[in-house]
């Protein structure tokens, strides 16, 4: 069981009790309710970054469940980054006996997770899936091209560069570059990199390189 009470005073957040999970979660609502909604992160980020959307969730009668993955937050280092091993890690939160989950938010690389639980899923009752910022390529771009593993390399480097400098990183200039954003949300953003593993959001970008590829023309995602 995680308590985020250990998170410093300046960064707390006023959160449900804590049920148990595989995985640090963080918990909006009633437990009991019918309605669940999981929600996952995208790289560098954690489960506090959820706080809006699953507020606004929980408003609507949902028990929210939002998971560190592997590599951040308070999440176990190391073991294995590929996409379908991190679904699986989920597979719990989507099979419980309160019921089944009904909303299901992944965002960037918690969109291409999502997308692979859901793969999986149990029939018996809907599930709506919403994929934000999803890092699909069309299925005509060759995600092995020159061209996009240049553009990838250059991602991985300016990401790799705010993780080692993430002391220099302040609220007032994450604001600045995200005018929409509130004081939290550049909390949670400078937080993520503070926390995620260097070695692990590596390795999930090198994943993300035959990511398109692979889903889009496979119809077993088990390889990704």
């Amino acid at each position: 069981m995680w308590n985020r009470t250990s998170l410093p005073p300046s960064l707390s957040h006023p959160l449900a009790r804590v049920m148990e999970f595989p995985l640090p979660t963080t918990q909006w609502g009633s437990p009991s309710s019918k309605k669940r909604a999981l929600l996952i992160h995208g790289l560098t980020a954690t489960s506090l970054g959820w706080y809006r959307v699953a507020k606004a969730l929980q408003a609507h009668g949902y028990f929210v469940m939002a998971p560190d993955l592997p590599g951040h937050g308070t999440a176990p280092r190391g073991g294995n980054y590929k996409i379908s091993a991190l679904a699986a890690m989920l597979q719990p939160y989507v099979n419980s006996p309160v019921g089944p989950v009904s909303v299901i938010i992944g965002h960037s690389l918690g969109a291409v997770v999502a997308l692979v639980l859901a793969h999986n899923l149990p029939r018996a009752s809907p599930t709506t899936l919403i994929l934000v910022e999803p890092p699909f390529r069309p299925p005509t771009q060759n995600p092995a091209s020159k061209q996009t593993v240049q553009e990838m390399e250059t991602i991985i480097d300016m990401v790799k560069h705010d993780i080692n400098n993430v002391s220099s990183l302040t609220i007032e200039g994450e604001m600045s570059k995200n005018p929409l954003w509130t004081w939290e949300d550049a909390a949670w953003k400078i937080l993520g990199f503070k926390l995620c593993d260097l070695a692990g959001v590596d390795a999930l970008f090198r994943v993300s390189l035959m990511l398109a590829e692979t889903v889009f023309k496979r119809s077993d995602l088990s390889a990704v």
